[in-house]
């Protein structure tokens, strides 16, 4: 049951990618590994530009099969 509770708390229910929560505090972590080894890392962000207009033109059961479809492809990345 704790982890369940878990991963709802630390995962977006639609697209079953981390919450911005979760992804803050990976953040920090390896942000401090960084300060400790100087290893370096990397982090991509990006933002889906005038996604609302997909949702205004096709409704949002298009939209959130969208946002699905590419947490998949993420996760499989």
């Amino acid at each position: 049951m704790n982890d369940e509770l878990k991963a709802l708390s630390e995962m977006d229910q639609l697209t079953g990618l981390y919450n911005r929560r979760k992804i803050e505090t990976h953040l920090y972590s390896e942000f401090t590994r960084y300060i400790r080894h100087k290893e370096v890392f990397s982090i991509i962000l990006f933002d889906i530009d005038n996604f609302k207009s997909i949702n205004d033109k096709y409704g949002h059961s298009i939209g959130d099969f969208l946002l699905k479809e590419l947490g998949t492809l993420l996760k499989n990345i």
